[in-house]
């Protein structure tokens, strides 16, 4: 079931004398690839798929304002490029299917791994069939401190971050 895109904007809401960004949530599930580009259009993505007839690509999204969470998971593979908004960092991690099967710009990412991605830089990616994905959509201006220290994401392009996953806490 598709849902308005964009999500309408996040509200403010006063919770005990702080202000507070009360998330906007949308969620859809395609079965054409035109449309997910579509949905990605901040991306400026192009998608082709590579599966023969079948394909579905569920998506939702959380927008918090300066951080906006997607999750992805696909039936059917197919190949993407896209690039990063100008004010923004994205952070890719598979969270589920095949493990080691897709790429992102070339990577191999495993499964307790992450791609960060800094501003304008294109991201070129082979999805296997199954695959899971989450991406976190960082705005520039308050985490610009913490990425830029990994030069290759600074300079436009990407990084991948061995065992990111294993370090969070839980």
């Amino acid at each position: 079931s598709e849902h308005p895109w964009p999500p309408q904007a996040s509200r403010i809401e006063e919770i005990r004398g702080l202000d507070c960004i009360a998330p906007a949530t949308w969620s859809a599930d395609f079965d054409h690839i035109e449309p997910v580009a579509e949905a990605q259009r901040d991306f400026r993505a192009e998608l082709v798929q590579l599966s023969p007839g079948r394909f579905r690509y569920g998506m939702g999204l959380v927008d918090f304002g300066p951080l906006r969470a997607q999750s992805n998971a696909v039936d059917g593979a197919y190949l993407g490029r896209a690039w990063v908004p100008k004010a923004a960092w994205a952070l890719f991690f598979p969270t589920g299917g095949p493990q080691e099967a897709s790429r992102l710009n070339g990577m191999l990412p495993g499964s307790m791994d992450a791609v960060l991605f800094g501003p304008q830089a294109e991201l070129q990616a082979w999805v296997a069939d199954g695959q899971r994905w989450t991406m976190a959509v960082f705005d520039d201006d308050p985490f610009r401190e913490i990425f830029e220290r990994l030069p290759a994401a600074r300079d436009g392009r990407a990084v991948q971050l061995p065992g990111l996953l294993a370090r969070a806490p839980g």
